[in-house]
């Protein structure tokens, strides 16, 4: 490759240790952050280098819960993903957000926000953002600092924009200069193939839109297609489990600048576990 265009895939199956589905921020980041390993990684992506209908139509669908953004029109299908039109405000999330409320269904997380601090820093450089600093004060004497409003009638919060949002453009370059990793583009991820009783995948099936189909076999796979594109296709994902595939969180040993706080879903084939060569364990983190 590294890059190719998977309509003119001639192979009935590509195999690598690491593949990973959609090239939006987190694809695009888990793959730079992965160039130089000592592994092979393919990074597949549906829609192209410029934006084409086609492939943005297989977004749609229709919502049935609560009013929101068209799933069709909101996001974008392309290399770089939806970073092609972000404008690029950046914040992180606030403590309160990581506590247990009991007036909030299903609030808490395991961690607090202080644990993903070091997270942050790393994505204040990935997103091309100033100091990892979001407290008014320091703000002070830019653009004039915050609104001088007494602080228990108006709460003033900081917001970075993004030098370089868009993550296709920004990043294209490294990973084509990247000789480990390859990129597909044009490729729909059809179904995460899996046997009883559901806890591993065996392969992913491609399809293109001039009819081309293939598989790709992997010791791990990412899915990182956003967060209704991730559940669309594992619920899709039934043929063996009728409620459709699920994930789990994975002992797979990666370098530690993937931690879990990057990578949100990622299904293992449980061979990765036990072969994973003693060069990766040793520069490695658990996540």
């Amino acid at each position: 490759m590294p890059f190719a265009d998977a309509r003119r895939v001639d192979r009935d199956l590509i195999e690598t240790d690491l593949c990973i589905v959609g090239a939006g921020a987190a694809g695009i980041t888990i793959a730079r952050e992965l160039a130089g390993a000592p592994f092979r990684v393919l990074l597949v992506e549906s829609g192209d280098f410029a934006f084409r209908h086609g492939p943005q139509l297989l977004y749609h669908g229709r919502n049935v819960g609560l009013p929101s953004f068209s799933i069709g029109k909101s996001r974008l299908r392309r290399f770089g993903g939806s970073t092609t039109r972000w404008a690029g405000q950046c914040r992180p999330l606030d403590p309160i957000d990581f506590e247990k409320r009991d007036w909030v269904p299903n609030s808490g997380w395991p961690f607090d926000r202080a644990h993903l601090d070091p997270w942050y820093e790393r994505a204040q450089q990935v997103c091309t953002l100033g100091p990892y600093d979001y407290a008014p004060e320091a703000w002070r004497d830019v653009d004039g600092g915050p609104l001088p409003f007494a602080s228990d009638m108006i709460e003033a919060r900081i917001y970075q924009f993004s030098r370089q949002p868009d993550f296709g453009t920004a990043y294209r370059r490294d990973l084509e200069a990247a000789g480990n990793v390859d990129v597909l583009l044009n490729a729909n991820l059809a179904e995460i193939e899996t046997r009883e009783p559901v806890r591993e995948a065996t392969g992913l099936r491609f399809t293109t839109l001039n009819g081309r189909n293939f598989r790709v076999q992997a010791r791990a796979y990412v899915l990182a297609c956003g967060g209704i594109e991730n559940a669309r296709l594992l619920l899709a994902s039934n043929r063996v489990a009728t409620r459709g595939s699920r994930t789990r969180s994975c002992p797979v040993n990666m370098p530690s600048a993937i931690s879990s706080a990057a990578i949100s879903w990622i299904i293992p084939i449980s061979s990765w576990e036990r072969s994973i060569p003693p060069n990766l364990a040793s520069t490695a983190a658990s996540m």
